[in-house]
């Protein structure tokens, strides 16, 4: 599953942002962060939480999907404000 920011009228991501997430993959390698691998700490942080534990409960209660777009959701809004 990957999540790209969209794109402006060059073709440029906005935030230049890409956050990957391959769940067939080992734990240890499941999170990357434009194409390298990340820590979860990372990636929860990047959109906006304040522990991995926050984080986790957050997948569990409203799925992944949901999850990382309200995430760069906040994350776009931060940045242009």
């Amino acid at each position: 599953m990957i999540f790209n920011e969209p794109k402006n009228k060059s073709g440029k991501p906005m935030l230049g942002v890409q956050v990957s997430y391959f769940a067939n993959n080992r734990a240890a390698s499941r999170w990357f962060l434009n194409g390298e691998g990340a820590p979860l700490t990372k990636i929860s942080s990047l959109l906006g939480y304040t522990s991995v534990s926050q984080f986790k409960l957050a997948i569990s209660q409203h799925g992944l999907a949901l999850l990382m777009m309200k995430g760069l959701d906040k994350l776009r809004l931060s940045n242009n404000g």
